[in-house]
């Protein structure tokens, strides 16, 4: 979060997941506790309830730094962009709990393959591009 300044938007975005990912399998432990509240999702409900604000408050400086280095669509409104970021986030993170099931998950990095499709979109949309 010290770099996020000078990562910008997109950068910090990506390397939060990255140390993460780092951090499960440095705790594999911690890893396992959170794979398994994937499927407890009224566990993950409660816990957005309560601790959801801190992620908003990141989020909130990531778009502040998004806008400042002109990463950002200046015309969207804030909140919408916000909004939308979470949503995504949280629809991405239902999605990934759904398309895990009945894999074999070895370790965190089976998850970047996943993160990197969710960068994509998040970076350069869903255009063709053509």
């Amino acid at each position: 979060m010290d770099q996020m300044d000078e990562l910008g938007f997109f950068g910090t975005y990506k390397e939060m997941t990255v140390q993460t990912i780092k951090m499960l399998k440095k705790y594999p432990r911690m890893y396992k506790v959170g794979k398994n509240m994937l499927g407890a999702h009224e566990v993950m409900k409660e816990i957005l309830q309560r601790y959801g604000h801190m992620s908003m408050d990141i989020f909130n400086r990531l778009i502040d730094v998004g806008y400042e280095r002109n990463e950002l669509n200046k015309n969207l409104d804030r909140n919408f962009l916000l909004m939308y970021i979470v949503n995504l986030q949280n629809t991405a993170g239902d999605y990934m709990h759904a398309y895990m099931q009945g894999k074999e998950i070895k370790s965190p990095d089976d998850y970047l393959p996943f993160f990197e499709q969710f960068f994509e979109i998040i970076e350069n949309g869903v255009s063709s591009n053509e």
